[in-house]
């Protein structure tokens, strides 16, 4: 069995190469996006969303979750979650975008709430261990399908959902920017709820309460 600090440094390298994985992933796509000749203001908007929201909020989160400036208890999570999804979606309506773009004081108000919320998100989801894990995995799978949701709507509608523009390079700016959501929403949100079902059932075969399916495949062989 895995003394305690073999099972730590197990769980930060396994994160630290999951948030590793995501930010070349996430780096990749960034460059390729934003050298592409489609390339418009949403599409560029939705960039520096995804980077605050998926990438720089959970590595943050992951490097001080031991610290104790930024206590967070894991009831929090619902409120935290629920937070997240209402900036999310309230950032992307028309209202929302339109005024990310005009107004450079409500610009500089939605990128903060941004990072706060994902922030605040985050660390609530890294703060819960042991058999409550499934509450984090609930809430970034639930997170993610509202994420892949908003990213679907800006792809596959007809028209481009904006007042501000209504050509058709504003509607192929609206798709892509919707490609990049759907994108990035398996690399993080659900990326992460799988990193954390691993650890998850690792915890419950080592605690004994639970077996793992491979310890209980192992016993049946024994018999």
């Amino acid at each position: 069995m895995a003394s305690p600090l073999q099972r730590r440094v197990h769980d930060s390298m396994a994160g630290a190469a999951v948030l590793l994985s995501v930010a070349a992933a996430i780096g990749g796509l960034t460059w390729l996006v934003l050298t592409a000749p489609s390339a418009g203001r949403i599409t560029e908007q939705m960039v520096h969303h995804i980077v605050i929201m998926n990438l720089a909020a959970p590595a943050i989160a992951w490097f001080v979750r031991d610290l104790g400036w930024f206590h967070v208890a894991p009831r929090q999570l619902a409120l935290a979650g629920a937070l997240q999804i209402t900036v999310l979606w309230l950032v992307h309506l028309p209202g929302g975008l339109h005024a990310h773009h005009t107004t450079g004081q409500v610009h500089v108000v939605i990128l903060i709430l941004m990072a706060l919320s994902a922030f605040w998100f985050w660390r609530t989801v890294f703060a819960i261990d042991g058999a409550r894990r499934w509450q984090a995995i609930a809430a970034l799978l639930i997170t993610g399908k509202m994420f892949c949701l908003l990213g679907a709507i800006f792809t596959f509608a007809p028209r481009p959902l904006f007042a501000m523009a209504n050509t058709p390079a504003a509607l192929a700016d609206q798709q892509l920017a919707g490609l990049v959501m759907l994108t990035a929403c398996p690399l993080t949100y659900v990326g992460a709820a799988i990193a954390l079902s691993v650890q998850w059932v690792g915890d419950l075969g080592l605690r004994g309460g639970v077996s793992s399916p491979l310890s209980a495949f192992e016993g049946e062989k024994a018999r």
